[in-house]
């Protein structure tokens, strides 16, 4: 039985403008998402950066709030910590206490920060994070 040209069968295969075509496809896909890399990569470091920070803000609040418990005393503290592996991070602890009135009561302000430049001050352009709170002393006198 010979075959015609009507009952041949087509070639199964991938043609090279096909593959062309695929490739075109993928390109236009992957580019756009490699130039993105860059500025994602940047955006998480600079969210874990806010992140790490804002816990040792909170860690020196804390400390700060528990301590003003037993003395209810003034502090302006301020340090590195280098000690923890971390040379260029800086945090700034304030308490003031306002004259007295008919209560007492401290304003408490926690800042850390990441000291780009090694200045020891914060800059506007650093990376910080601040928290306020304000503290009242509960103790009762007879």
């Amino acid at each position: 039985m010979r075959r015609t040209a009507r009952t041949r069968r087509p070639r199964s295969g991938i043609s090279y403008l096909e593959v062309m075509l695929a490739m075109a496809i993928l390109t236009l896909c992957i580019v756009p998402a490699a130039r993105m890399l860059p500025t994602l990569l940047s955006s998480q470091r600079n969210l874990e950066n806010y992140y790490l920070l804002s816990l040792v803000a909170q860690e020196k609040l804390e400390a700060a709030v528990l301590e003003l418990g037993a003395d209810f005393a003034e502090r302006d503290d301020s340090g590195d910590l280098a000690s923890e592996g971390h040379a260029d991070w800086r945090f700034h602890l304030l308490v003031t206490i306002p004259v007295s009135g008919a209560g007492r009561y401290a304003f408490v302000r926690s800042q850390a920060w990441l000291d780009a430049d090694a200045d020891t001050t914060l800059d506007p352009d650093e990376p910080q994070v601040r928290f306020d709170t304000v503290v009242a002393n509960r103790q009762w006198s007879p």
